[in-house]
């Protein structure tokens, strides 16, 4: 990852540095804006603390596998919703 990704996600956040470092480039120019933002940060934290009490328990390395499989330029979003908005 490069100087400012490491900047952004800070102490609390060390675990998503290393997964968001595995993802294309792609991934990386979309993710990155928004580790800058204040829900991330409080996400990520959230997430640590989790794991922390051991609440989680899907592998932290597997949290941006589906990411990792496909680059953000092919992917694809299908919508099957019919309802209405009022």
């Amino acid at each position: 990852m490069n100087g400012r990704g490491k900047q952004i996600l800070g102490e609390d956040m060390r675990f998503l540095e290393n997964e968001i470092d595995k993802l294309g480039e792609g991934w990386k120019r979309v993710l990155l804006p928004e580790t800058e933002n204040k829900y991330f940060k409080e996400l990520s934290s959230f997430i640590e603390g989790e794991y922390e009490k051991g609440k989680i328990f899907l592998k932290k390395r597997n949290i941006f596998r589906a990411f990792r499989k496909m680059e953000y330029e092919d992917l694809r979003v299908v919508s099957a919703w019919a309802g209405s908005i009022s």
